[in-house]
This record gives C-alpha cells, structure tokens and sequence, in this order.
C-alpha cells in the first residue's frame, strides 16, 4: 500500500540499508530495504525531526508536505 498509494519523496542509505521515504495520508513512512538481498527489512513512521536529521536533502522537500502531514 506504501509503495502503491504513497507519494515517494526521497532515498537515503545507511549501514548495508537503502531507506525510502514515503508520504502516506499525511504520514511519513520509511521503507528500510537490505542492500544485498532488496528485501524489505522494516516499515517505520517517523517525523519532521528526525527526518531533518535523516535526509540532507530536506531543505528541497516542499513545506507543503509538513502542513499537511499529522507529524
């Protein structure tokens, strides 16, 4: 459903992990995928802090998407 109906905004990697972030009916969602295998390995919500932290490409994420998100 994630993947279907999300809107995907940007990706990141960590640790052997490529990390999706998805924004879902006003959520945001990552998506952790195993580098070596592309299973997923984790779905976790997470939110405006720490995705500041997460993505250096936040600055370019329009504002848009935190009015309207529930985080």
């Amino acid at each position: 459903m994630i993947i279907n109906s999300g809107k995907e905004l940007m990706t990141r990697e960590k640790e052997g992990f490529v990390i999706h972030l998805f924004l879902l009916s006003g959520f945001f969602v990552e998506v952790w995928y195993e580098s070596t295998s592309k299973k997923i390995v984790s779905i976790e919500l997470t939110d405006k802090d720490r995705i500041t932290n997460n993505y250096e490409e936040m600055n370019e994420l329009p504002e848009q998407f935190f009015r309207n998100s529930n985080m």
